[in-house]
């Protein structure tokens, strides 16, 4: 997540540099008053992930460029499962479910590729001029010869990829994505 100005142009007046500023400038005046004995510090800093839901929901709101929308979502719902564990409302943990969710996510992806991957051979027939490689817990040597070749993907967990592109041809003046 960028917080610089860059995403969100001049006329912008609220930034998430600007709220994080703010939070920590908060945050400070909460201990001063803490220490003073006019607030229970205890109390107010539980409500601190809402300052993440507020990042996320500026960039939401405010991200120009494709997919800043998405990246807000997933801010949100970090910070929102940060601030009903912080009050008490969600026992499970946000660090308790990361790895079972990441596991998720990196399957939903697989999945996904896999598909588009199917569409994409079904309707243009390009699977000749393509390299696509999939390794786990292993490694995997692929050779390509390809008269136009396009590129490919290649995805190895806890494994590796040998790719032999010497004999595979890419047309001048196009390009070649791996």
């Amino acid at each position: 997540m960028s917080m610089d100005n860059k995403e969100y142009g001049p006329g912008s007046a609220v930034t998430p540099r600007m709220i994080v500023g703010l939070a920590i400038a908060l945050f400070g005046v909460v201990l001063v008053l803490d220490r003073l004995n006019l607030v229970n510090a205890d109390q107010a800093l539980r409500w601190w992930p809402a300052v993440i839901v507020a990042v996320g929901a500026l960039i939401f709101t405010q991200s120009r460029r494709v997919g800043g929308g998405v990246n807000g979502i997933i801010v949100m719902i970090i910070g929102g499962w940060l601030l009903l564990n912080s009050v008490g409302i969600l026992r499970v943990g946000f660090w308790e479910m990361f790895w079972p969710l990441i596991l998720v996510g990196i399957g939903s992806m697989l999945v996904l590729q896999s598909m588009r991957r199917r569409t994409r051979e079904a309707s243009g027939g390009e699977r000749d001029n393509t390299m696509n490689a999939f390794a786990v817990l292993s490694g995997i040597k692929r050779t390509s010869a390809a008269d136009r070749f396009r590129g490919g993907e290649i995805t190895a967990f806890m494994g590796g990829a040998q790719l032999d592109l010497r004999q595979a041809i890419i047309p001048p003046g196009e390009e070649a994505a791996l």
